[in-house]
């Protein structure tokens, strides 16, 4: 049987990112986004047409928005979950 990944296409709008109580955890260091990263967000072969941090609409469940940087991984998994993140749904 052959393997296929299985993407869910469902289109958000970002609102807004909300990282207040994940930067009061203990360990807290950065919140990393699109906004952070010098030049280009963008990458892929042959056409540079994916993002490294998904600036304004995700185009799939599971798309990478951005990355909580802490001083241990127990510290970054509590604020990951706290981050909040407000969508649109685009139909």
């Amino acid at each position: 049987m052959d393997h296929f990944d299985i993407f869910i296409y469902i289109f958000k709008y970002i609102i807004i990112i909300d990282i207040e109580a994940a930067s009061k955890v203990s360990g807290f260091v950065s919140f990393v986004s699109h906004i952070d990263v010098p030049g280009s967000n963008k990458f892929g072969s042959p056409v540079r047409d994916e993002e490294v941090f998904v600036s304004s609409i995700s185009p799939c469940i599971g798309a990478i928005i951005g990355i909580v940087v802490c001083e241990s991984e127990k510290s970054a998994q509590i604020a990951s979950n706290l981050v909040q993140i407000d969508y649109e749904l685009l139909t």
